[in-house]
This record gives C-alpha cells, structure tokens and sequence, in this order.
C-alpha cells in the first residue's frame, strides 16, 4: 500500500483515500498505531475533501481504536464521539453503524470508568439495534450491557442482561429452525 501511494496522484482522491484507508488498518492490525494515525489522518483530510463523510467517520473510528490500544481513552472517546457525530449529522439512515459506534464508544468509556455514559451509549446503540430487528447484534450490546454492570459489581443486574442476551440468540435460532 505504502508503494502504491507513492505513485499515486493524490488529486485522484477515491483512489487516494482508499489507499489511506487500507494503509491505517493494516497498520492498525500490525501494531504500528503511528502510521496507522498518521494515514487516518490523511484519509480524513482526503474523505472531507471528497465529501465522503461515512469515511471520514471510519478513519475517525479507527483513529479510537489506535488511541485505545496505546492506552489513551481520553482521545479514544473524543474521536469515537467524532465518529458518532459525523455519522449523525452526515449518515442518519445508516443506522447499523451509528449503533457500532455507540457500542465502540461505550467500551471505551467503560474502560475509562465513565459508567454513567457507558451505560447511555449502550442503551442507544440498544434501542436501535432493538428497532431495527438486528437480533444477533442486540444479544451483543445486552452482554456488553452486562460487562458494564458485571465490573461495577452488579452482579444480580448483570445476570439478568447476560440471560436477556442469551434469550435473544435462542429466539433467532428458533426462528430460523421455521425459515
């Protein structure tokens, strides 16, 4: 990729970006969180740009994730937060990834033990998923409910989300044994 986007004219700006892209995630995925930023944040130059606000939350979403792994939850949030506004304001219809943000978002402010709105994110991220009839993605977010609970000692609160989790993958396995 790194070879490739020396070659490439950065005017030609969807082949450019795509290239940022792949270079942040793969770097992400090896560990090499500074170039992994570093090509966010030109793939969010590029994606602002070319008005492709979806990417630009991506690259906003990863940029989290890096700040994550080198144990900076402050920038994590306020870039995950980013990536949750952009999604907002630029991709209203796009719920499944507004609801993977929230639940990427909660994560980080549990981790930063910012219970209170840990426990918001997830329950938004919750009702979409709910109204959206994504059973397999619901149980998720009603476990990660359950961690929150779970490490704050809540143990009967978190039994219960745990259990209402499992209840949502045993209903979409009865409901496809009919289809």
């Amino acid at each position: 990729v790194e070879i490739a986007l020396q070659h490439v004219n950065p005017d030609s700006l969807d082949l450019y970006s795509t290239l940022q892209n792949h270079l942040s995630v793969s770097s992400f995925y090896s560990g090499d969180y500074e170039t992994a930023i570093a090509s966010c944040e030109k793939y969010i130059e590029f994606s602002s740009r070319n008005n492709n606000m979806r990417a630009a939350a991506t690259a906003f979403n990863t940029l989290a994730a890096c700040c994550k792994e080198s144990d900076d939850l402050k920038s994590a949030i306020q870039f995950c937060e980013k990536a949750v506004e952009i999604v907002r304001q630029y991709c209203p219809d796009d719920t499944y990834l507004l609801a993977a943000y929230l639940g990427k978002l909660s994560e980080y402010q549990n981790l930063d033990k910012q219970v209170d709105e840990a426990i918001a994110s997830i329950n938004e991220a919750i009702a979409i998923d709910s109204t959206d009839g994504r059973t397999d993605m619901l149980a998720l977010r009603l476990g990660q409910k359950g961690h929150i609970f779970y490490k704050q000692r809540k143990y009967d609160t978190a039994k219960m989300l745990y259990e209402q989790a499992i209840g949502e993958i045993d209903r979409e396995k009865h409901r496809q044994s009919y289809i």
